[in-house]
């Protein structure tokens, strides 16, 4: 299954506002940058640039499984939310339950 469209953030202004205005939470495996919008839902995107593996593969790879994991787990615990995703190379070496857990940890911190 695919994240459904209105949860993706699409638009550069909208992607621009959460870079300039939002908040950073930053770990080994992601940096997270997120904003409150005005919506009863929050939206993701999932960067992750040609540094961190030269193979678009790959690279799809991790943005599949991350959009599965925001799809299965996290859609609606985080309600008002612009969220950015950026993925640092560390975290090809995860496996999939691995890099779950490893958001999951990471987006919780949004709520204090």
């Amino acid at each position: 299954m695919v994240l459904p469209k209105k949860y993706r953030l699409v638009g550069k202004l909208e992607i621009e506002k959460v870079f300039k205005k939002g908040m950073v939470i930053d770990s080994n495996f992601f940096r997270i940058r997120f904003y409150p919008n005005s919506l009863f839902f929050s939206r993701f995107l999932v960067i992750i640039s040609s540094k961190v593996s030269p193979k678009s593969v790959i690279r799809n790879k991790i943005r599949r499984r991350i959009r599965e994991i925001v799809r299965l787990n996290i859609l609606n615990d985080k309600p008002g939310y612009d969220l950015v995703v950026t993925v640092k190379s560390a975290s090809l070496s995860l496996k999939y339950d691995q890099l779950k857990e490893a958001l999951i940890k990471e987006l919780n911190r949004i709520r204090r």
